[in-house]
């Protein structure tokens, strides 16, 4: 069973405002959910008094026979700390990061017994030149470098400020083919798994070094390819 927060920019568009978090407050709201939501699928009677959900002495007419594995989608420190107390299981990604930041977030939820899960963007080719192409030109990925990424999180890769600062540019032109022309190949090899078969199990090795035990691969380009490629491993 996943449970999240909802997406930005989508939330506010349905009039629920994501900024600023201290009024949100993300991590509280979510905490206030699972509480009822383990609560109800243990079998007990569930009250509370929250700041966002109230109920009183709710249960459900039948126990699940099977309880349903909680996954909590969490990237920020806060909920990574929730998804730790209550979860099962947590997604730390949203398709990019590079393997040394997946590492550090897996480090940061101190638990060993958590089922992490994180989706990783891939393009599988015969050819590294053609499925590099077809990644640099998703426009996913070009927002993403140009408005999540933090900088500081690819100079491990050897992309820094510089070499970013014409891709955001021509993303805030809305000139996607230029800023997929000029899209460094260091930032496909940092933030997914792109090239021919083998390169990208051994790139998914990374990954899985860094404590992802569930991988979910998001495939761009040629589906069935990259299905057949990593159904091997």
């Amino acid at each position: 069973m996943g449970i999240g927060l909802g997406g930005f920019p989508w939330l506010p568009k349905i009039g629920i405002n994501v900024f600023p978090v201290t009024e949100s407050r993300p991590a509280r709201r979510i905490r206030e959910y699972l509480t009822i939501v383990k609560g109800l699928l243990s079998g007990d009677s569930v009250t509370l008094q929250g700041e966002f959900y109230k109920v009183l002495d709710v249960k459900l007419d039948l126990k699940p026979a099977v309880k349903p594995r909680l996954y909590v989608a969490a990237f920020g420190r806060k909920l990574l700390q929730v998804a730790a107390q209550f979860a099962d299981g947590v997604i730390i990604s949203p398709a990019l990061m590079t393997p040394e930041t997946t590492r550090q977030k897996v480090e940061s939820l101190g638990s060993n017994t958590l089922d992490v899960a994180s989706y990783v963007l891939s393009t599988v080719s015969k050819s590294s030149a053609d499925a590099r192409q077809t990644m640099k030109s998703y426009y996913f990925l070009i927002y993403q470098v140009a408005e999540v990424i933090p900088p500081e999180s690819l100079e491990p890769y050897d992309v820094n400020e510089s070499a970013l600062a014409e891709v955001k540019k021509a993303w805030r032109k809305n000139d996607l083919p230029t800023a997929a022309r000029i899209m460094p190949d260091a930032i496909v090899e940092a933030l997914t798994l792109t090239g021919n078969a083998d390169h990208c199990l051994d790139k998914l090795q990374e990954y899985r070094r860094a404590g992802v035990k569930l991988p979910i691969i998001m495939p761009i380009g040629d589906i069935s390819t990259s299905i057949g490629a990593f159904a091997k491993s």
